[in-house]
């Protein structure tokens, strides 16, 4: 179903961006963990692939950061969260194009975007 598709990676391009952020979080790990760690691994992260600020964190948390280096990373990455809800619909749209926009902006909710975020790819998308 279409749920599945958006598992895992859909292009070469996906898997090499997997693997290097795999790579880099092997290598943070190894390293030690700290703010500064954090920090980096978040801008790759964002830079990688749409994401909400609350899933970047729970990401970091499982992968070995504190609760407050998770924080603190995502909101050191300056990432513009609304634009990252967007890509990240946008992604959903073009990989299950049957899905109403309401099951679209749902999908949002379940992956951590606020209702700010969410009202934000409302109104872009309403307006064409």
């Amino acid at each position: 179903m279409c749920l599945k598709r958006l598992i895992g990676p859909r292009t070469k391009e996906d898997n090499m961006k997997k693997f290097i952020i795999l790579l880099l979080l092997m290598a943070l790990i190894l390293c030690g963990c700290g703010a500064a760690k954090a920090d980096i691994l978040a801008e790759e992260y964002v830079n990688s692939t749409a994401t909400s600020k609350a899933y970047l964190i729970y990401h970091l948390q499982c992968i070995g950061f504190s609760q407050e280096e998770a924080y603190g990373a995502a909101e050191n990455c300056k990432a513009d969260w609304s634009k990252e809800a967007l890509e990240y619909y946008n992604i959903i749209k073009q990989s299950c194009p049957e899905l109403t926009q309401e099951e679209l902006l749902y999908v949002l909710t379940t992956q951590g975007f606020t209702k700010e975020e969410i009202d934000w790819v409302t109104n872009k998308t309403q307006r064409g």
